[in-house]
Formats: C-alpha cells, sequence, structure tokens
C-alpha cells in the first residue's frame, strides 16, 4: 500500500510518540477507545503473519493504516462523531474507515479525514527488492 500519514510540523501523529507523551498511556480516549484497542490492532496483524505469511502480508500495511488513523484522531483529541461533522459525513463513515474488512476509502475521503485530525497524507511507491527495474535495464 505504502500509504503513511505524517504529522504536521506542529505535532506528532505516531503511537509510540503519543505514548511517551503520556496522551493514550491505558485511557479511556475519544469514543470510548483506548490505548489496549490501539495494540489490539497491531497485535492482530502480527497474529495473523504468524498464522498465514501470505494474507497477512496484505493485511500488514491495512492494520498499519487503521492504527495511524486512530493514533492520529487520539492526539487531536476527537471522537469519531466530531471528525464525522467536521468532515461533513456521518460516524458511520468514520467507523469503516477505522475498521479492517472490504470498505476502500477514496484518496479524497482519506484526505478529509487526515485534514481534520491535523495531519496530511503521504503516499509513497516502494519498489520490490527482488524485483529488478525498467530503469536498471533488465
Amino acid at each position: 500500500m505504502g500509504a503513511g500519514l505524517r504529522p504536521p510540523p506542529s505535532g506528532n501523529c505516531t503511537p509510540s510518540s503519543l505514548e511517551a507523551e503520556g496522551r493514550v498511556e491505558g485511557a479511556e480516549v475519544g469514543a470510548g477507545l483506548s490505548a489496549a484497542r490501539l495494540d489490539d490492532v497491531a497485535g492482530t496483524a502480527q497474529r495473523a503473519c504468524r498464522r498465514n505469511s501470505a494474507a497477512a502480508d496484505a493485511l500488514v500495511d491495512e492494520y498499519a493504516l487503521i492504527r495511524e488513523l486512530l493514533s492520529a484522531r487520539l492526539a487531536a483529541g476527537l471522537t469519531q462523531e466530531a471528525v464525522a461533522r467536521s468532515m461533513g459525513a456521518t460516524k458511520s463513515v468514520v467507523s469503516r474507515l477505522e475498521a479492517t474488512g472490504k470498505h476502500s476509502p477514496s484518496l479524497r475521503t482519506l484526505k478529509r479525514y487526515v485534514s481534520v485530525v491535523g495531519c496530511h497524507l503521504e503516499i509513497r511507491l516502494v519498489p520490490n527488492a527482488s524485483r529488478p527495474t525498467e530503469a536498471s535495464g533488465r
């Protein structure tokens, strides 16, 4: 997937920085979401990797993006309802963004979400290490 959230110069949207700042340390935040829930998201991906490497590889980026979305919302101190209002959307739209499944949000929707939580969206293409590139002439 290669998508990631990058914090604006004035803030930090990473889970580890939130924990270091004591902003999510075991406390219920937002709409009943806790730091333990964020860890569950990461743990689910790790367990899936151990069970089925090929299928899990496809989920790792999805879970990482979800963790970043949740962390950014928590850092902004917003509930799903507040984000939805600011986006001009419903809570169910935000809930689907922050959940795994078949939902594939548009770039427009992701940009609106990250803007509300004080971040910007950065998408990169990263070449596979095992595949030669056209530029290398192979």
